[in-house]
């Protein structure tokens, strides 16, 4: 990418984001079918009335959630940074905005 002795260099960055993209949306379909089995779970357990265990499997669907939509994050952010890469590649230094959108995220 930036770096002091070399530079940015698209054409190996653009491979490796794509890869990325296509990673983070198979975690996503992976999440995304483990809540839908944690769900039946949870129902199964409300109807044998184990509250906590159903409390405890809600509370992980909660949280893969979140997962998700960081997932989808991650995402959009590689596909900006993909698309521009060729801006990118013309720039001495990382633009001050992407720097901070990335680390913010």
């Amino acid at each position: 990418m930036f770096s002091k002795w070399g530079g940015y260099k698209a054409s190996k960055v653009k491979p490796a984001l794509s890869q990325a993209m296509i990673r983070i949306k198979l975690f996503k379909n992976k999440k995304t079918l483990s809540i839908a089995q944690s769900k039946k779970s949870v129902a199964a357990f409300l109807k044998e009335n184990k509250v906590e265990k159903a409390r405890l499997e809600a509370e992980r669907i909660v949280r893969d959630d979140f997962t998700i939509e960081a997932y989808d994050i991650l995402e959009l952010m590689c596909e900006l940074v993909r698309d521009n890469a060729k801006l990118l590649e013309a720039e001495k230094e990382c633009p001050y905005d992407m720097v901070h959108t990335h680390i913010y995220i």
